[in-house]
């Protein structure tokens, strides 16, 4: 139940990137977000941990997520786009 609620802020914190990006691109914003989604991805993997008791889960869960956040922020023009956020936040966990 918490790691869903936890899993509730990655694609709010990816809609403010894109809103902040469209602003201005500097270094300090990608790796501000790119931080937070990290951060958000290892409380998940911590609490499906804690409760699927198998570090299984929580790998495939950072590996994943690593290729999302990697996909929706270096998207071919090297900006996330909205496509490229929907796509690569609705694949299979």
């Amino acid at each position: 139940m918490i790691s869903n609620a936890i899993w509730i802020l990655f694609p709010q914190v990816i809609r403010i990137a894109i809103d902040d990006l469209n602003h201005g691109v500097t270094r300090q914003k990608i790796l501000l977000y790119a931080g937070l989604l990290v951060l958000i991805s290892a409380a998940k993997g911590v609490f499906l941990f804690l409760t699927a008791g198998s570090s299984s889960a929580f790998l495939a869960t950072s590996s994943s997520i690593c290729a999302t956040t990697s996909f929706a922020i270096w998207s071919g023009n090297r900006q996330p786009t909205s496509s490229s956020i929907v796509r690569a936040t609705s694949w299979p966990a």
